[in-house]
């Protein structure tokens, strides 16, 4: 709306911009907003599309029980048992050093004074 106005207002858009970016997009973006319209425009003098209408029957529901594959079990490839055997290293035992926590005594509440009651 503000590169319209400012078209109408000083009949010129809006400046160009660095590298004439500005200007580019807005005659962009006029030149899309001109062929929605123009779609529109077609599309509606075009009139409703003429779809054939076929009414088909619904396929009947059946319920039946799942079917249930047989299992088999598959013998291993010749490859697998020529794998050679690794052993890994075992790490060496380590022990987290005692961490010390300082004694913190929490301070005793002050007594607040009784409040006198007036008569």
């Amino acid at each position: 709306t503000w590169s319209i106005g400012s078209f109408i207002e000083r009949g010129r858009g809006l400046p160009a911009g660095p590298l004439g970016l500005l200007g580019l997009s807005e005659g962009l973006s006029y030149l899309g907003a001109l062929f929605l319209v123009l779609a529109g425009l077609v599309s509606n003098t075009r009139g409703p599309a003429q779809v054939p209408l076929t009414t088909a029957a619904p396929a009947p529901t059946q319920i039946s029980a799942p079917i249930v594959a047989p299992t088999q079990k598959a013998p291993l490839p010749s490859t697998l048992s020529l794998a050679p055997s690794v052993k890994t290293p075992e790490a060496p035992a380590t022990k987290a050093p005692e961490a010390k926590k300082p004694e913190v005594k929490a301070p005793e509440p002050k007594k607040t004074p009784e409040a006198k009651k007036p008569e």
